[in-house]
């Protein structure tokens, strides 16, 4: 554990408030009220998706790369 290094390599800055997130292994997945955002790691929006009720909880559960499932509590 003593040989353990990490660099930075992003920043992302929100401007909202949210309230969950998930990050595979290319995509942050970030809820907003009624929202949920898939931003890639250069803080680019990618997809959006918007339902009638909050957004209680997410998780991802895996799958292939770029095509991971998202379970989501409404």
């Amino acid at each position: 554990m003593d040989d353990l290094k990490y660099k930075l390599s992003k920043v992302i800055n929100f401007t909202d408030n949210f309230e969950n997130l998930s990050v595979s292994v290319y995509y942050l997945f970030v809820s907003f009220e009624k929202k949920i955002r898939m931003l890639n790691f250069n803080g680019g929006l990618e997809r959006e998706w918007s339902f009638e009720a909050n957004v209680n909880c997410m998780k991802l559960i895996g799958g292939p790369v770029k095509k991971e499932s998202l379970i989501v509590g409404l």
